[in-house]
């Protein structure tokens, strides 16, 4: 489903406002640096399994970083993916039972993401704002790095993926007004 201001296969459209397309540029940067990290994973994974077989060295950095990227890469991406339409859903069943299924099945997944969007910026926030007055640090990987730094990318990366939610469902309410005028009979007055 599109977002407000937003063509239908995702992106910024011609009638954006500039707060839209500057929240657009902020969920395609987003979605570049998690494009980085994986490129990030792939080569470092490399790097050590090559250094393991021919140099017999492994560096502790390698694995610990590659963990904490893949949630990074998680929360970043889910704004823009959300956006761009890309999250998984099967509309088989939806599709036979009809128009008023696939409406009722539209809001109950937007509703149901607000939900746990909300949840995840509550609960992240909370986990992360502890892990930073504790001052943890994970000590097994990598001792001299704060988790809250891992942790930080939830709250911020669901915030984003809720707003782009809300978008989507300004753009659904639209949508329904325009098609709902549109298919009202035009009278002539004489």
């Amino acid at each position: 489903m599109a977002g407000v201001g937003e063509s239908p296969k995702g992106g910024p459209a011609a009638g954006t406002s500039r707060l839209g397309a500057l929240f657009d540029r902020l969920l395609d940067a987003c979605a570049w640096i998690a494009c980085a990290l994986l490129l990030f994973q792939v080569a470092t994974v490399c790097a050590d399994v090559l250094l393991r077989e021919f140099a017999d060295m492994s560096f502790l950095w390698i694995t610990a970083s590659n963990e904490w990227s893949l949630v990074f890469v998680a929360f970043l991406g889910a704004g823009w993916l959300e956006r761009e339409g890309g999250h998984t859903r099967d509309d088989s069943m939806i599709e036979g039972l009809g128009p008023w299924a696939k409406i009722c099945s539209d809001w109950l997944s937007l509703g149901l993401g607000l939900l746990v969007c909300i949840f995840l910026v509550w609960y992240g926030a909370s986990v992360t704002w502890a892990k930073y007055t504790t001052n943890v640090y994970d000590f097994f990987k990598l001792p001299d790095v704060p988790i809250y730094w891992v942790y930080l990318i939830i709250p911020i990366g669901s915030l984003l993926w809720f707003v782009q939610i809300v978008r989507n469902i300004v753009a659904y309410v639209h949508k329904s007004r325009k098609d709902k005028a549109a298919s009202r009979p035009v009278t002539e007055e004489l």
